[in-house]
């Protein structure tokens, strides 16, 4: 039986043999991903115990068309990050020195230990479509035409989407000083990603998930409620996000037109390909953190002129960027109008040196002028930081415009306004705008492992876009 029928067995009939043969075939992949991301051996065990839990309590909610394998890559990713956010509030810096000195595997060759750190998070970037080929061809060992099969496409489709899938992954970790072929990261990854598991904890997961939870003690319950938490919280975020913003953008019955006006020190996407390729600039991937995805700016329905906003690969005022979507931040006329955007957005992973940092942006509600409305953190690897201030009217700006109000652009020196799109009315012309920023790094000789984006908690909603690395003095 395949896995999915494993399940459905166990969903239907209450088998506790078909969920004990699902556990024993899948515990190595689950434990070996969990130890990837935590680098603690007991830490591991405990998120294993838990994606079965949470496979057990959700079994029947389940489509039977799931690829499970990246079902259960997605679940123990979520379940991973709420420990380790859970362990960073409880021990800080010392909880990373910590799982880095256990992780240690004289088996290991180097090729992994560079890859392992940052394998799931550059899994987590891909597409689903992309994630699941990769995961069903190194991680499971399909040949290409079980992983066409299995979805649903022809073997010549799975070998392109797996080719894809491993550019994307190349660049990934090229970006990160991780220079390998292709052919080399597959080879490693098939060789790699999956361990074996502890002798005992197949007996022990599976008693724990059969029970639901039930019998667990409080640090894994702890856990569970963490991780539950936070799937839901991402699975409702992007609706709550695109219904926002179509309900911010109310326009009437209006006829709207998009006009696409091009800045006229934008440099060509060449430009903007070569300056990463010269090692002037680097987009940060922000895939995992966006709280709106770029696919829903096509679906807010009734505002068409937001199809037209750019996302992809652009470059404006010579800054190359990754548009994927928007990082939204609570603000308090956003929760007065019962917009939960969460006040902060931790942990993006940078692990670099730059001089500058470069911040594609726009917001949603006006503020007086110079009113700080997003804090912007740089985390240096000797653990100290630096905090910078997005200021309204100075660098960030409410993205629709009206007729009739003073400026245009943000009055900053260190701000630009990048793109405006317009929408067209009876009588009236309010173009979308996004701005970007230019922060100066004070530590440019320190590596910086992390970003942190925190809301200032007033009147505004701060989107971020993107954020990309470089030299000083990049935007003419």
């Amino acid at each position: 039986m395949d896995d999915m029928a494993l399940l459905q067995e166990y969903a239907g009939h209450r088998s506790e043999a078909a969920f004990t043969t699902l556990v024993n075939r899948r515990l190595p992949f689950v434990y070996s991903a969990a130890l990837r991301q935590v680098r603690d051996p007991h830490l591991a065990e405990e998120i294993t115990q838990v994606v079965f839990i949470i496979l057990a309590q959700k079994a029947r909610k389940i489509s039977g068309q799931t690829i499970l394998t990246g079902w259960l890559f997605q679940t123990t990713r979520f379940v991973a990050l709420a420990q380790i956010r859970a362990a960073a509030r409880r021990r800080q810096h010392e909880q990373e020195a910590q799982m880095q000195s256990e992780f240690s595997s004289p088996a290991t060759d180097e090729t992994w230990r560079q890859l392992a750190p940052g394998l799931d998070e550059a899994l987590a970037a891909l597409s689903e479509a992309d994630r699941q080929a990769v995961l069903l061809r190194f991680f499971d060992n399909q040949s290409l035409a079980e992983v066409g099969h299995i979805l649903g496409t022809g073997e010549d489709t799975a070998r392109k989407r797996v080719s894809r899938a491993l550019e994307k992954l190349h660049r990934f970790f090229h970006r990160r000083g991780v220079s390998l072929t292709t052919a080399i990261l597959a080879g490693t990854i098939s060789a790699n990603s999956v361990h074996a598991a502890p002798a005992a904890l197949a007996q022990s997961v599976t008693a724990a998930a059969l029970a639901k939870g039930a019998a667990a003690g409080s640090s894994t319950l702890t856990l569970l409620q963490g991780a539950l938490k936070l799937m839901a919280w991402t699975k409702a975020k992007t609706t709550l996000a695109a219904g926002a913003i179509a309900i911010l953008l109310v326009a009437g019955t209006a006829t709207i037109f998009v006009c696409r006006h091009q800045i006229t020190h934008q440099f060509t996407l060449a430009g903007g390909k070569r300056a990463i390729a010269n090692h002037l600039a680097t987009p940060i991937d922000l895939t995992s953190h966006y709280s709106t995805p770029a696919s829903y700016f096509d679906q807010i329905s009734g505002f068409p002129a937001w199809k037209s906003v750019p996302r992809g690969f652009q470059v404006f005022d010579n800054v190359p960027l990754e548009i994927g979507g928007m990082m939204c931040l609570w603000s308090e006329r956003g929760e007065s109008r019962g917009l939960h955007f969460p006040e902060q957005f931790l942990d993006i992973g940078v692990n670099q040196k730059f001089a500058a940092l470069y911040v594609y942006h726009g917001a949603f509600f006006a503020s007086p002028d110079k009113t700080p409305v997003c804090l912007v953190v740089f985390r240096y690897e000797d653990g100290s930081s630096a905090t910078n201030q997005l200021l309204y009217g100075s660098d960030i700006l409410d993205w629709n415009y009206k007729r009739g109000r003073t400026g245009f652009g943000p009055t900053g020196p260190n701000s630009k306004l990048a793109w405006v799109g317009g929408t067209a009315t009876p009588g009236k012309d309010e173009p979308l705008r996004f701005c970007l920023t230019s922060i100066e790094n004070p530590q440019p000789s320190l590596a910086v492992t992390t970003i942190d984006l925190i809301s200032c908690k007033n009147r505004t909603t701060a989107c971020i876009m993107a954020m990309t690395t470089g030299k000083s003095g990049l935007m003419k």
